[in-house]
């Protein structure tokens, strides 16, 4: 497993660039090794992934570089898990805090979680968590909550955790989600703007 955060790359004719796929190619060899891959890739898979393509046209996150790079990542086996289920849907995973880019639909998808093929057999749903770029100082990014069926003779990691409303700070979850555990069997499915139980579910 690897909690990953690719750097930004910051402009094409930055040094900082050339670090970014390099450090793309490292990963994309410890990929096949890999039963999940998961955080801020900073690179846009499609065209489909960004609000407006024309607008990123001379700028890092969607040239054939970085996506030929993800795309070989992919390829070495692990499954874009949001994706799998959602081949067609629009959904964004970081919104720019400037001119209203969450409210005004103006986001780009450059969260993965990416799975290896015996955990991807197994997955049932995956969301983006929408409700974590609201409230006050909220983060520019949203994560991905997925469910997997359980395998047998396997332990299952399960995280119950309530919504509190969106306008009061979370207190930290043990596993990490910032949200406040509470009692109740999990939900599972993808995020709504609503209130409710949620759940993440990985085999240990």
């Amino acid at each position: 497993m690897a909690s990953v955060y690719v750097p930004n790359g910051r402009a094409l004719d930055s040094p900082f660039f050339a670090d970014k796929l390099a450090f793309l190619d490292a990963l994309g060899a410890r990929a096949p090794d890999l039963d999940v891959l998961a955080g801020d890739l900073n690179v846009t898979r499609s065209d489909a992934d960004v609000y407006d393509p024309a607008a990123f046209s001379g700028s890092t996150h969607v040239t054939p570089e970085e996506r030929d790079r993800l795309e070989a990542i992919v390829a070495a086996g692990p499954r874009d898990a949001y994706r799998q289920l959602h081949p067609d849907e629009v959904g964004f995973t970081w919104w720019d805090y400037r001119q209203g880019h969450f409210h005004r639909k103006m986001g780009l998808r450059i969260d993965y979680l990416l799975l290896g093929t015996r955990l991807a057999e197994r997955l049932t749903s995956c969301g983006i968590d929408r409700d974590f770029r609201k409230g006050p100082k909220p983060s520019d990014h949203a994560p991905l909550w997925p469910s997997l069926v359980p395998e047998r003779d396997h332990p299952v990691l399960v995280c119950s955790v309530q919504r509190p409303p969106s306008h009061q700070r979370r207190p930290a979850c043990p596993c990490g989600s910032g949200y406040q555990p509470a009692a109740g069997p999990p939900v599972a499915g993808p995020a709504e703007d609503t209130a409710r139980p949620t759940s993440a579910r990985l085999t240990t």
